[in-house]
């Protein structure tokens, strides 16, 4: 940067206290970059001749081309005299030019060309008067998102013009429009305190959401027809805003709305929900309430739900709901009614899985959403006589439950117990018939199952009885059989289907087997190793982070079982191992390493039973 600069001026008593005289100045900046990346060159002249200072301004800066005229006089208040005009002014490039702080990635492009005018004393800006008149103003989506066929979501139809008059901004005339959008407004917006007068009117695609986020779908339109009255600090807003067939879907929430239809009410500070009716898993949705903007944000909003269904690891629920939403950013509370309706789950349905996955473990502090901190929850989940459980296959599984949701949305707590009656389920991979069992939640601070169940299957005419409770994360496992059986030969029986040596009657009446070869008696030295130790946390041996499948269930009648055991075992949290053999062919066995790269990227190595090794990248994308 080259600055050389002179000048005269005058300390003075009266308004303006520096009078300047004379002032030269020639400033110019050769080669702006930053971290290694070129933004161009600036230069600013000025001098004095006749009382009067002449100033030039050319920038190439951020790949902008900006060139600037104009004078002022010397003397009194400084009138000015000037005009600025410019072209590919980019925000991207401006966000660049200022350091890698305001550089984050961004959405959208926005892109503008265009002219800025002043006249008036600079020392009274109320007597001051300006223009700008933008002849390009474009919006585009520049990563995923909403992409039109010409990349661009608004653009200017005519010149955008807004005038500065004696203090008043006027808007002349914005029209923005895009696809299936169209932006009007116009009015004035006094700068001294006056009400403001402003009309805005379009249609807003929403298909604009896209663009803010990938993992977002969504459409359908709002027609808006609103005046702002009022002033700048308490802005008045009528009219109202009406939801046309709107669509929105999250990647990651199980649920979305669809056809969407109602009206928003603008009556100066107060916004009233009027009959917006949606759809959701195929069910009814009706929100009403208000948001109030007098004295900061308050709000009560009602949501009614009607046969929604919602789907979660293998289970789909269906349910009648009654939220309530009231209170402030500061403090607010969502309380209601869900009654359970109808429950489907597949027989693969695993219970154990979905109430680990129910119970996240204990997070790091971080800094959470003020107004989700500041949520509390009292809301109640319920069934009813009239609710059914349903299964694909098998017996259907007979539950009640009177829970209550409670702590705050950050930190979500329960109570309450749901009862299991009878039925068949699967728990940690495998299959059982329900003698009782009961679910119960009784911390208010987090959601920790508690479990206390007997759950029966039968093998090689076995009945077996596993008592399960405690904490998800902490289970006591107990087994009894009939005929009586030690724990040893029921996990061998259970897992190998290996008939007991301990009972005559059992023995006369089983099959021969073939001998074992030394592998086949090494394997199965590891496999009892493994499983039978009752001391070493059961829950991690048996049923746990190495999960034990057997599948199908073991054929009477037969030499081996005809099934397939399955043992998986994570690694790391992002790697996991799993170990497939045939109970009855030694050789078929595969080996599967799966690592998880990201939410929708995961990478899969496998070697078959043939032999044959084969990796397989994998993406996940929920569709709607």
């Amino acid at each position: 940067m080259e600055i050389a600069a002179d000048g005269t001026a005058q300390i003075r008593e009266a308004e303006p206290r520096v009078q300047l005289q004379n002032a030269n100045a020639d400033v110019k900046a050769s080669g702006v970059s930053i971290q290694g990346k070129n933004f161009g060159d600036a230069t600013l002249t000025a001098n004095t001749a006749g009382g009067r200072m002449n100033f030039a301004l050319d920038s190439n800066l951020a790949m902008a081309a900006i060139h600037g005229r104009g004078s002022a006089m010397l003397t009194g208040d400084y009138p000015v005299d000037g005009q600025v005009t410019f072209s590919n002014v980019a925000l991207s490039h401006i966000q660049q030019l200022l350091g890698p702080e305001y550089s984050q990635s961004s959405n959208f492009e926005a892109v503008a060309d265009g002219q800025v005018t002043a006249r008036g004393p600079l020392m009274k800006t109320d007597q001051l008067t300006a223009g700008l008149q933008v002849t390009r103003l474009q919006l585009s989506a520049i990563s995923g998102g909403f992409r039109p066929t010409n990349g661009v979501l608004l653009q200017n139809q005519g010149p955008v013009a807004v005038a500065l008059d004696r203090g008043v901004v006027r808007i002349q005339s914005a029209h923005l429009n895009g696809p299936q959008s169209d932006f009007e407004a116009s009015g004035t917006v006094p700068l001294r305190g006056q009400p403001m007068d402003v009309n805005l009117k379009g249609n807003v695609n929403l298909a604009l959401l896209k663009s803010f986020s990938q993992d977002v779908e969504s459409s359908g339109n709002i027609v808006l027809a609103t005046t702002v009255r009022g002033t700048l600090n308490q802005p008045l807003i009528n009219g109202q805003a009406e939801v046309h067939d709107g669509a929105v879907n999250y990647a990651g929430v199980p649920n979305g709305i669809a056809n969407a239809n109602g009206v928003i009410q603008f009556n100066g500070n107060t916004v009233t929900v009027r009959n917006l009716t949606a759809e959701s898993g195929g069910g009814k949705l009706t929100l009403a309430g208000f948001l109030g903007l007098r004295n900061g944000l308050r709000f009560g909003l009602r949501a009614n739900g009607s046969n929604v269904r919602v789907r979660m690891q293998g289970v789909s629920v269906v349910t009648d709901s009654n939220i309530n939403l009231t209170g402030t950013p500061e403090n607010s509370t969502v309380s209601g009614t869900v009654t359970i309706v109808r429950v489907n789950y597949a027989p693969s349905a695993d219970l154990g899985s979905i109430l680990s996955g129910a119970a996240p473990p204990v997070q790091s502090a971080s800094t959470p959403s003020p107004l989700l901190e500041n949520m509390k929850l009292d809301v109640q989940v319920r069934t009813t006589t009239a609710t059914q459980v349903q299964s694909s296959l098998g017996e259907n599984l007979q539950a009640d439950a009177d829970l209550r949701i409670r702590g705050t949305a950050t930190q979500p707590g329960m109570l309450g117990r749901v009862t299991l009656n009878e039925g068949q389920l699967a728990f940690f991979g495998s299959t059982y018939t329900v003698n009782s069992g009961t679910v119960g939640f009784f911390n208010p601070l987090r959601i920790a199952p508690v479990l206390d169940m007997s759950l029966e299957t039968q093998a090689k005419g076995v009945d077996v009885t596993l008592r399960v409770s405690g904490p998800i994360d902490n289970l006591t496992l107990s087994y009894t059989s009939d005929p009586p059986l030690q724990f040893q030969e029921i996990v061998s029986l259970l897992a190998a289907g290996k008939t007991p040596t301990s009972d005559p009657t059992l023995l006369a009446n089983a099959p021969s087997q073939p001998p074992q070869s030394f592998q086949q008696m090494g394997e199965s030295a590891i496999l009892s190793k493994a499983l039978v130790d009752p001391v070493a946390n059961r829950l991690q041996r048996v049923f746990g982070v190495t999960q034990l499948k057997i599948d199908p269930t073991f054929t009477s009648g037969s030499e081996l079982p005809q099934a397939n055991l399955t043992l998986q075992q994570r690694v790391a949290t992002n790697i996991t191992f799993t170990y497939v053999t045939a109970l009855n062919n030694a050789n078929a066995q595969t080996i599967r390493i799966e690592m998880t790269l990201n939410p929708q990227w995961s990478a899969m190595a496998t070697r078959d039973e043939n032999g044959i090794f084969s990796i397989n990248l994998l993406y996940k994308r929920q569709l709607r």
